[in-house]
């Protein structure tokens, strides 16, 4: 059996050597490669099928923000891909976890921490930063308190809209009227202070309504 091979993808090479030895001290089966471009990434993943992993920055010359990413799970999605970059706010681990990250690991990391988070990685297990998983933390909390004030039938209408369907659709799955659910929807909004049903649904990615 070949040995796993992990790409990578950064145009540092002092970062890149970095890593190399860090993930070979944590996998000495491993074959680590190198690229410093999402291009030569491809090169590599259509020549050798062994890679199961890749560390990838998102400032490679040729791709801008979450577009390598995207490319590359659009094009190898089986291939887990963690993103280790020096930007690092909230907003862009949660864009790189939804493009299909299975981890986020800044740059500004100790090297204890960044161990931990590679061996997570190794282990096909999902990593974040300690402040991004506080940030998550805070936003279901605050999005708990504002469900609160919901009905249990505006609940059960909320969950039908984040499943997509329409008044009538979910008016016959509730067996009540199709006005009676253009009133709950209604309601919603005014208690979520939202203005339509994309950021009603919007605001509860951390929930589980079911």
């Amino acid at each position: 059996m070949n040995s796993p091979s992990i790409i990578v993808a950064d145009d540092h090479p002092m970062f890149c050597e970095a890593a190399s030895q860090l993930l070979q001290r944590l996998s000495p089966d491993c074959t680590v490669l190198i690229t410093d471009s999402i291009n030569k990434t491809f090169s590599l993943l259509r020549s050798n099928a062994n890679v199961t992993l890749i560390l990838l920055d998102l400032s490679l010359p040729d791709s801008v923000g979450l577009e390598g990413l995207e490319r590359l799970k659009k094009s190898f999605p089986d291939i887990s891909v963690v993103i280790v970059s020096a930007t690092s706010d909230v907003a862009t681990i949660a864009r790189a976890m939804k493009s299909g990250a299975i981890g986020f690991v800044p740059k500004s990391e100790s090297m204890s921490t960044m161990s931990e988070a590679f061996e997570a990685a190794l282990k096909q297990r999902k990593w974040v930063p300690a402040y991004y998983k506080e940030h998550v933390d805070k936003k279901a909390g605050d999005t708990v308190s504002v469900f609160n004030d919901l009905t249990p039938t505006q609940l059960k209408v909320l969950t039908h809209m984040r499943q997509g369907e329409n008044n009538k659709t979910i008016a016959n799955a509730l067996f009540i009227t199709e006005a009676t659910v253009k009133a709950h929807v209604t309601a919603i909004f005014r208690k979520l202070n939202v203005k339509n049903r994309t950021q009603a649904v919007l605001i509860t990615d951390h929930l589980d309504l079911t």
